[in-house]
């Protein structure tokens, strides 16, 4: 697994999915916890295909994460692809917010925005205080 720095096109298509998943909700970026859960809410119970919004949406999702902690985005690249994902400075563990979002929408799961953001956060504050991981 290989990571890097987001290239400034891949920023800038960060920022676009960021600044739909605001328009969608009628608000300003970064969004809330509470405007993050409407708008998941909403993905939740529409029937409309709209794989971009949901990009918008798991992007908004990791900026919660990135602004609780001092993780930053990166790209992954692995043997199944590439990824934006938001992981510990110099730590091999990722999070995979788009992935996340899309799964849980796809099961049709009802979530709490802000207990996944918290769980996520534990689960990965865990392997790090364990120092079971790569260093990238």
């Amino acid at each position: 697994m290989t990571y890097r720095a987001l290239t400034s096109e891949e920023e800038r298509a960060r920022m676009a999915g960021l600044e739909l998943a605001g328009k969608l909700v009628d608000s300003k970026t970064p969004l809330t916890t509470e405007k993050v859960q409407e708008l998941y809410d909403f993905f939740l119970t529409s029937e409309q295909d709209f794989p971009e919004g949901v990009i918008g949406l798991g992007l908004a999702f990791g900026e919660l994460v990135v602004a609780k902690t001092s993780w930053e985005w990166v790209r992954v690249i692995d043997e199944y692809g590439e990824e934006t994902v938001v992981s510990p400075p110099d730590a091999s563990i990722n999070l995979s917010p788009i992935s996340m979002i899309q799964k849980r929408l796809t099961n049709a799961d009802a979530i709490d925005v802000a207990q996944l953001r918290d769980d996520t956060i534990s689960a990965v504050q865990k392997m790090l205080d364990s120092g079971d991981y790569g260093r990238r």
